[in-house]
């Protein structure tokens, strides 16, 4: 008996672990998130899951302060420094500006139409009040993604006017970005 019994139990464990090695893996949470494939600048990623620009900014409040990570394609490479980028979402069009400054990051113009993945945080800027000058214009210009030429100056490591997404308000949302992988897939 219980020569029988052990042979049983070996049955079914050799069973069980048959059975196991045959089940699906567990599918990725969001495809969308961070894969490891593409050139990345800056830091390594700290979310996996990505928020739709159009969330962050139909609910601003909900996100300012935290920690975000994006898919979307870059659309808009700063000339002048190349730190700062504006993202678009094609499905939304939906687009926010992630400026790379505080992490002294220097975008390559290679990345412009490509789909990239951003993490930083979402945070509100306040324009204060709206001068009649010619940065305003050109700030105004990148807020609304209205095309415009960049005018030649020395690089004071800050074209302002890389902002997305104003409003009535007079503050824009902007991601502090600390990291982008270009995933060099055209848009």
């Amino acid at each position: 008996m219980s020569k029988k019994m052990s042979l049983a139990s070996l049955l079914v464990i050799c069973l069980i672990a048959a059975l196991a090695a045959c089940a699906p893996a567990p599918e990725a949470k969001d495809e969308a998130a961070a894969p490891a494939e593409g050139k990345l600048y800056g830091a390594e990623f700290t979310l996996t899951e990505a928020t739709p620009i159009a969330d962050l900014l139909a609910n601003p409040d909900e996100y300012v302060g935290k920690t975000v990570l994006i898919k979307a394609a870059a659309t808009h490479v700063c000339k002048h420094s190349g730190k700062r980028l504006q993202l678009t979402d094609a499905a939304s069009e939906s687009r926010i500006m992630v400026d790379f400054s505080g992490a002294g990051l220097e975008l390559p113009a290679e990345i412009l139409n490509h789909v990239v993945i951003a993490e930083g945080v979402f945070t509100r800027r306040d324009l204060g009040v709206a001068p009649k000058d010619e940065d305003h214009d050109h700030e105004k210009a990148h807020a609304e993604g209205t095309p415009h030429e960049h005018a030649e100056k020395a690089d004071s490591g800050d074209c302002a006017a890389e902002k997305a997404d104003a409003n009535p308000e007079n503050h824009v949302y902007v991601i502090e970005g600390v990291g982008v992988r270009d995933l060099d897939v055209t848009a």
